[in-house]
């Protein structure tokens, strides 16, 4: 009995040492195409580019370890699927600006020409929406290409909110 119990102490400490231990072999995150340095180390893209790049084109291949609630933005829930679709595919009126650190915290203009116009004491935001956005030609216009417009909003919205919470039908309008 106090042999193993030794035997499990002696294995323990040393995962423990293990773990503690540096060394390893370092690498300066030169990108090849441009000479400059990037960041390296824990949550260094916090405040930088990590292997900054200025090729164009390519494939990108993800990977997704878990497996996403849903990649329609209409029903997905969880932020590590927001952050991916946000990355990739789903455009808003305002995201964050493309930024390393602090700076990527700020909201811009995305679909939006400019910040809203903010009235009623917070209560009312007015954004208006860029021109020269259009739909992808889909069967269900026809195959037409359609411009986007202020009337979209409204149904996405509408789509999306619990029947609960919904106004009347024509409220508002």
């Amino acid at each position: 009995m106090r042999a193993g119990a030794l035997v499990a102490g002696a294995v323990t400490a040393t995962l423990v040492l293990s773990a503690c231990g540096g060394g390893g072999t370092t690498s300066d995150n030169s990108s090849k195409s441009n000479g400059q340095k990037g960041a390296s180390g824990f949550n260094a893209a916090l405040t930088g580019v990590i292997n900054p790049s200025d090729k164009k084109g390519g494939t990108l291949k993800l990977t997704i370890h878990d497996t996403p609630d849903s990649l329609d933005p209409a029903i997905a829930y969880y932020a590590q699927v927001w952050n991916l679709m946000k990355g990739f595919y789903v455009r808003s009126l305002l995201t964050n600006d493309a930024k390393p650190g602090k700076d990527g915290l700020k909201l811009v203009p995305d679909l939006a020409t400019d910040m809203p116009a903010i009235e009623d004491g917070g209560l009312t935001y007015t954004f208006k929406i860029r021109p020269g956005l259009f739909f992808t030609p889909d069967p269900a216009f026809k195959s037409a290409r359609r411009e986007l417009t202020a009337a979209d909003y409204g149904c996405i919205t509408w789509s999306t909110t619990p029947e609960s919470l919904r106004a009347p039908a024509g409220a508002g309008a």
